[in-house]
């Protein structure tokens, strides 16, 4: 009985690393054309941009202010205009609250 099982896992595991690689080609047949045009159509997207004269790889949205995201918001162009973050230490201060007996978080700091 016991040879019986292990041939039938050794059949298992030889069914299973077939079925793999015909998935596997399947998935290839099936998407190959599909990122095939696509690469072509970023090659395009390259040359039409050097002839251009642009860069290679520069994303053409980047010249549409619409897609910029510092054009929405002006202080992330220039972290000095930032508002000042508080980075005040309770446990410097004195102000560090515990969790009582029930294991209730506070809320709000008191004074």
């Amino acid at each position: 009985m016991s040879n019986l099982l292990n041939e039938a896992i050794v059949d298992a595991k030889a069914l299973r690393e077939a079925a793999l690689k015909n998935a596997e080609t399947v998935v290839i047949e099936k998407y190959s054309q599909e990122v095939k045009a696509t690469l072509e159509q970023l090659l395009e997207q390259d040359e039409l941009a050097l002839d251009m004269g642009g860069e290679v790889g520069a994303p053409e949205a980047a010249a549409d202010p619409a897609m910029d995201p510092t054009a929405a918001d002006p202080m992330a162009a220039d972290p000095t205009l930032a508002p000042e973050v508080p980075t005040e230490d309770p446990a410097a201060e004195g102000e560090v609250e515990e969790i009582d007996e029930d294991g209730d978080i506070p809320l709000a700091a008191t004074n």
